[in-house]
């Protein structure tokens, strides 16, 4: 639906399928750390309780950028753009800050 919102408001053919493909792949939103209450028996009556939500992974701009050239250079199909964002592995950059992660295909 995203895909289709995009191309409807006059974005072009490969740029949508970047932003679909950025958004498929880093933009799991849901994820982010929050609390979702969770309703638990506490002397007899239903209270929530906090849930936590893993986050989402970082956003690695060099793999948008080289998506937005398979695409442009492929004019891949939704499907085969989800089959490349979820054929990507993350890996711990070698940095000193060990919680970042970085993508690579």
């Amino acid at each position: 639906m995203f895909y289709y919102a995009m191309r409807c408001s006059g974005v072009s053919a490969a740029e949508a399928k970047t932003m679909y493909y950025a958004l498929y792949r880093f933009g799991h939103h849901w994820k982010f750390p929050i609390k979702r209450g969770k309703p638990v028996k506490y002397e007899g009556a239903l209270v929530a309780r906090g849930e936590q939500i893993p986050r989402a992974i970082p956003v690695n701009p060099e793999q948008i950028n080289d998506a937005r050239d398979w695409i442009s250079d492929t004019d891949p199909s939704l499907d085969q753009i989800e089959q490349r964002a979820n054929a990507e592995t993350c890996v711990s950059s070698p940095s000193s800050n060990a919680s970042h992660e970085w993508c690579y295909r």
